[in-house]
């Protein structure tokens, strides 16, 4: 996998004296004489795509993830997820709801605290159950959960809120269960039916469980008295629903999309609909879900209100079905159907994607539209389209290789109409289903990073539903290419399911075993879903680690395909762009580990990574700056770090692919000011020794010659580097 370069490898140079740590380029160990002319074909490949374009892919494949959230890891796909039954005194069943990943990352990511909530956490560590007082919608149970959360790792499940304590059969309970939430339903007091004796002898069975249960009510009086084991919280007023909102729609929009946050908060709109749907007695629950809906819409958007307001009202499942079954023919369902997946995507891609599945469902129309010929191909208009539908258009910016545009994009009015509509569409419609895979096999086969995360991101809800159909009609296809795009599909719906923790344990076997594959393309998608599981809000306990670099991810950096390896790079890039501030140091710092590895391979691996994410990763804000760059302004020691690994790449084996990348960074940085200085200031520091001052020299005359790359950093090296 060597740098095929026409120049001989550069011989090995001093390290810098201020790194006395760091050693000098070994000559690199070369990968297998079969994988010899891999590196210049795939960074040929590589380049023929914008730079930086993995920073937009990955937010799209995050927003692609949003608006199913909520139908994997609770309990809306069809069938009980997450639910046991058991059976308690008197031969009554009680169901338990086991919290999701999702409620229990929120009560801690997005929690907005409150003396009631710090009196009721203090509650839950001394007494084996806490009963908590407070007006309704105050947020005692979301405090509940952050309490129970913080101190109870295992399972929490909420009680039934019909659930009578008296029935309840603490020896019954799950084996895993830690804690337990019942709330009251409006006029109904569950614990009324229990004597102040029963209650007490609750407490002492949950103690020896080691078990906590919080109990909301409206009015202590309506319990009985009970013993020393039986806390009692006055919770008050709770904070205020517009902190809640805020801090919810912060943790939603992630790090990707929190550039976002500042210019939805400040949309006009805002306002009027805090007014009509957050009053003082409005629920807590409401703020977040508003939230939810807020993070879906882009800051731009004409009208918040006409996007919000279908979705705080809602939709019964049955008007779903109702409104379907109403839909004028077949045509205008494909095209429901592809909104319903692709919600988010220009009006021309779902409208070929609707086409596309008419042909799938009945594939003798072709035929029949060459023989009849619509007598009005003006007849139906985008206008109405969208008005059967139920939707909206909405302007948003997207990617092509040269850079972002303003388009308009089309999506439904109810935020979660699209999953609901679409798994109604699965669970009822069988003779569809065929049709249907084959669809979604073409649309995660597309280049577009909006449609591929879409599709996939839908096949990964039907995974939660039909494990055993979906692998085996797509899935291991998927995973098993030879193309990158069906990999990257199959890890983003694989690890979009393990957000249900039934499906979970299965996947984690079944990556287990495609890393251990002898195929190599199963082995790059196990590493891609090894990077996606390491994201927080993906799938968080989709895979064991102890680091924060998942370590089955760094095994396979030692892996001898270079597709793996490259897989590695793309999956490490990925930790980066999601969350820069956790892991952009614990990246460099593991390149620069590998990088100075003299008897290892891996010392090449280093190297390769180091360009592989220099060139892939592109800060998009007030300038286009390379990201690596940008986050050293703020980081001397990985400053220090890059600074070295520029050094070691310029005198490598791989040095005529080092000037390629540096070349491109110039390029981002010569039109900005500060930009250049941080480049300047880089490449006097890279720039410590006679041969790599020679080689920068050499480099830059291409920068200020006649394709003009980046003439003022071009004409500085030629100035200020010394020959």
């Amino acid at each position: 996998m060597a740098d095929n370069d026409s120049e001989k490898p550069a011989q090995p140079q001093p390290a810098p004296a201020k790194e006395p740590e760091a050693q000098a380029p070994a000559a690199a160990e070369k990968p297998k004489p079969a994988e010899k002319n891999s590196f210049d074909k795939a960074f040929s490949e590589d380049s023929t795509h914008s730079p930086g374009q993995k920073t937009d892919n990955e937010h799209q494949r995050q927003e692609a993830g949003r608006a199913w959230h909520r139908y994997v890891g609770n309990d809306y796909v069809g069938r009980d997820k997450n639910v046991t039954v058991i059976t308690g005194r008197h031969d009554t069943r009680i169901r338990l709801y086991e919290l999701s990943d999702d409620e229990r990352e929120v009560s801690v990511l997005a929690f907005v605290g409150s003396p009631g909530a710090t009196r009721l956490s203090q509650a839950v560590q001394e007494f084996p159950i806490t009963v908590v007082t407070g007006p309704l919608g105050s947020g005692r149970t979301a405090a509940a959960v952050h309490a129970l959360n913080r101190s109870e790792p295992e399972q929490i499940h909420k009680l039934d809120p019909a659930t009578r304590l008296g029935d309840l059969s603490v020896g019954d309970l799950p084996e895993t269960c830690a804690a337990l939430i019942l709330s009251e339903e409006p006029g109904e007091s569950p614990a009324a039916p229990m004597r102040a004796f029963d209650l007490d002898a609750l407490a002492v069975q949950l103690r020896d469980r080691k078990i906590r249960l919080v109990i909301t009510v409206s009015n202590l009086s309506r319990l009985p008295q009970s013993g020393p084991l039986v806390g009692h919280v006055d919770f008050g007023p709770g904070p205020q629903r517009m902190e809640v909102l805020t801090a919810v729609l912060k943790h939603r929009l992630g790090a990707v999309g929190r550039d976002r946050l500042p210019g939805l908060l400040a949309h006009p709109d805002l306002a009027g609909i805090v007014a009509d749907h957050l009053g003082p007695q409005t629920r807590l629950a409401t703020a977040s879900e508003i939230a939810d809906q807020l993070a879906r819409c882009s800051p731009e958007a004409p009208s918040l209100r006409a996007l919000l307001e279908p979705s705080l009202k809602g939709r019964g499942e049955s008007d779903v079905a109702d409104w379907f079954a109403e839909l004028p023919d077949l045509r205008t369902r494909c095209l429901a159907i592809a909104l319903a997946v692709l919600q988010g995507q220009p009006h021309e891609v779902i409208a070929d994607a609707a086409t596309r599945l008419l042909g799938e469902l009945d594939p003798f129309r072709s035929d029949r539209d060459r023989r009849e010929r619509p007598a009005d191909p003006f007849g139906t208009s985008r206008r109405r389209e969208m008005q059967q539908l139920g939707a909206v258009i909405e302007p948003a910016l997207f990617w092509t290789r040269y850079g972002k545009v303003d388009i308009e994009v089309i999506r439904y009015a109810q935020a979660d109409f699209g999953p609901r509509l679409f798994l109604h569409v699965w669970t009822e419609y069988r003779e569809s289903r065929i049709a249907l895979v084959h669809w979604l096999d073409h649309l995660g086969a597309r280049a577009a990073a909006g449609i591929r995360s879409r599709a996939a991101t839908a096949v990964g809800a039907l995974t939660v539903q039909a494990f055993d159909h979906m692998y085996g009609l797509l899935l291991l296809n998927w995973a098993k290419s030879q193309h990158e795009r069906l990999r990257d599909a199959a890890a983003t719906a694989l690890t979009f399911a393990a957000r249900d923790a039934q499906m979970r344990p299965a996947l984690r076997l079944m990556t287990e075993e495609w890393e251990r594959a002898d195929d190599p393309n199963l082995r790059c998608t196990a590493a891609r879903i090894y990077a996606l599981g390491a994201v927080r809000d993906e799938a968080p306990a989709l895979i064991e680690r102890d680091e924060l670099l998942p370590a089955a991810l760094l095994r396979l950096a030692r892996d001898e395909s270079y597709a793996v390896r490259r897989e590695v790079a793309d999956g490490l890039a990925t930790l980066v762009v999601h969350d820069p501030q956790l892991y952009f140091g614990e990246v460099v710092n593991q390149m620069y580990q590998w990088a100075n590895l003299r008897k290892d391979d891996m010392a090449w691996t280093g190297r390769f990574f180091f360009l592989l994410i220099a060139w892939d990763l592109v800060s998009d804000g007030d300038g286009r700056w390379p990201t690596l760059l940008q986050l050293t302004i703020a980081d001397s020691t990985r400053r220090h770090q890059i600074v070295w690994l520029w050094w070691h790449t310029l005198n490598s084996d791989l040095s005529t692919r080092a000037r390629s990348v540096l070349t491109y960074w110039a390029r981002l940085c010569d039109a900005d000011p500060q930009a250049r200085r941080e480049m300047q200031r880089m490449l006097q520091q890279v720039a410590f020794d006679p041969r790599t001052r020679q080689i920068l020299r050499a480099t830059a005359r291409s920068w200020n010659g006649t394709d003009g790359t980046a003439p003022h950093l071009g004409a500085w090296v030629e100035k200020e580097i010394a020959a």
